[in-house]
C-alpha cells in the first residue's frame, strides 16, 4: 500500500542525447515514474546523473486518486 499524496512525481531526461522518438512528456522522455514523494524522485534524479552524462528534471502530475 502506498500513501495517498496530491501529486505523483517522475524523472524526465531532457538532453539531446536521449532517444527522442521515445519522448512521452512535453519536456522529454520519462525515465522512471510512480514516486509518491518528491524526495524519492530527487534521489533517483541524482542517481541518474551519477551514472553518466545527461540532463534530468523532476516533474509532477496531479494524483486523481487523492481525496484532499
Amino acid at each position: 500500500m502506498t500513501w495517498n499524496r496530491p501529486y505523483n512525481y517522475f524523472v524526465v531526461r531532457t538532453d539531446d542525447a536521449r532517444l527522442s522518438r521515445l519522448d512521452d512528456h512535453e519536456e522529454g522522455r520519462i525515465i522512471v515514474s510512480g514516486f509518491t514523494t518528491r524526495h524519492n524522485a530527487v534521489w533517483h534524479k541524482a542517481r541518474c546523473e551519477r551514472n553518466g552524462p545527461g540532463e534530468y528534471i523532476v516533474g509532477h502530475e496531479e494524483n486523481d486518486n487523492y481525496e484532499g
